[in-house]
């Protein structure tokens, strides 16, 4: 059935398991199964299934999203949930299917989330849908209506909806208004009032990452100190600590993206934190090289370089994973970018 394929692929990637074959076996399953059989929830789980990070790239077979759409098509509005249509917006941003199909979809989805009052939401809701909408390759040309009424929704909600267990979905706002490029002035004081009440050790670093990045880039770094005070010290409290590895690519939560992120927002709003700055320093000089992204690199030493912060010892880190690079990988702008940071901190 189509609910025992979803749930059956949730759990094979909840617990790691790397297995094409069983994924595409299930996959072959699901695409058997005809419209009769499948109702919004069975959907709405299997598309939330095959588009986890873990199961992505692990099957082929985009007939079964268009399959799924084709039975979407079908179903009354009534049929609906605010979370199905999350998952369901998620899903079809996250895989790469044809862009008429994702357009469709998304336009479809984007009349149900109107006809729903604002008590019917979850903050996880909101921001998963909102955030597909900023994230798609081109934008449904209803974007901006969706994006009006959740921004009512989250003001409507209260401090019990948004308290400790929405930090993620906050971070996921952000980083959809960020992209979106919306200056809405009074969501995004809501915002601010709701962030700062969280307890700090509630957030992790890619929504800190994405809370700055999104208020400094809408212009906002220096209205809004309190916030990125807020922030430095949440950041801070996610303690160093070797025995914290999670995995390869993190320190304590933090990947190199994160780290980069946060550096290049505070000095883009002027922020010259040295607390903040000594704690990334000792975060990411843990990180192994070879996780630096080019951009990564470009960001913290222009950052560095931008704040005047001549930290030897992440900068040496940063000039060692340059060298793990191969010429053909960077552009001269990357190059000049990151030569000239050096050498205004006058690194030898």
């Amino acid at each position: 059935s189509a609910q025992s394929a979803g749930v059956a692929v949730n759990a094979f990637a909840r617990v790691g398991v790397v297995d094409a074959k069983a994924y595409q076996a299930i996959a072959l399953a699901a695409l058997a199964i005809p419209h009769a059989r499948l109702d919004v929830q069975a959907c709405a789980n299997l598309l939330n299934a095959f588009s986890r990070p873990q199961v992505l790239g692990l099957w082929q077979n985009d007939q079964l999203f268009v399959h799924l759409a084709g039975a979407l098509a079908l179903f009354r509005d009534e049929e609906f949930t605010p979370q199905a249509i999350a998952n369901v917006c998620r899903a079809y941003v996250k895989v790469d299917v044809d862009e008429d199909l994702e357009m469709e979809v998304l336009a479809r989805m984007a009349g149900l989330v109107q006809r729903f009052p604002t008590g019917a939401f979850t903050a996880q809701s909101v921001s998963s849908i909102l955030l597909s909408y900023a994230e798609t390759k081109k934008r449904p040309p209803n974007t901006d209506a969706v994006a009006r009424y959740l921004s009512r929704v989250l003001q409507g909600m209260g401090a019990s909806q948004l308290g400790p267990q929405s930090s993620r979905a906050l971070g996921m706002v952000c980083d959809a208004l960020g992209r979106l490029d919306m200056r809405d002035t009074t969501l995004l004081p809501f915002l601010s009032a709701c962030i700062r009440r969280l307890p700090p050790d509630s957030l992790k670093p890619a929504s800190i990452r994405a809370i700055v990045v999104a208020f400094v880039n809408l212009g906002l770094g220096q209205e809004e100190g309190l916030l990125l005070e807020f922030l430095s010290y949440a950041a801070q409290c996610i303690q160093v600590t070797v025995e914290a590895h999670n995995s390869p690519a993190t320190v304590n939560e933090f990947a190199a993206a994160d780290i980069s992120g946060i550096a290049s927002a505070f000095a883009g709003a002027g922020r010259r934190d040295e607390p903040l700055f000594w704690h990334l320093s000792a975060v990411g000089t843990q990180l192994p090289e070879n996780v630096y992204s080019i951009q990564d690199m470009c960001k913290i030493s222009s950052a560095l370089a931008t704040l005047e912060v001549r930290d030897r010892h992440l900068l040496a880190h940063m000039s060692r994973a340059a060298r793990l690079k191969g010429l053909a990988a960077w552009t001269r702008p990357q190059a000049l970018e990151m030569l000239d940071a050096y050498a205004s901190l006058r690194v030898e």
